[in-house]
């Protein structure tokens, strides 16, 4: 293996027993990315200051926010970040 997928890591077990994997680079894992959208929406804080305490970009909570809007917490778990089918 080689490049950004020889760094794949798992962090932890879910409740089905499948690891989650999360690149080397990633601030936030799906919890924390849930943690972020829940105190911007029930604590009133802002979220450009909860990015800056994550570390993340404005661009990104933005991102996150609007996925949990669309399809709750599941929508926030990590994505593939290729296509699902190669063109041969």
């Amino acid at each position: 293996m080689s490049g950004r997928y020889h760094r794949l890591r798992c962090h932890r077990q879910t409740e089905t027993s499948r690891p989650i994997h999360t690149h080397a680079n990633a601030r936030l894992t799906q919890r924390g990315r849930l943690r972020l959208v829940t105190q911007h929406l029930h604590k009133n804080r802002s979220l450009p200051e909860l990015a800056a305490e994550a570390g993340i970009s404005l661009r990104c909570a933005y991102k996150w926010l609007a996925r949990f809007r669309s399809g709750g917490a599941a929508s926030l778990a990590d994505r593939r970040s290729v296509r699902r089918t190669q063109r041969r």
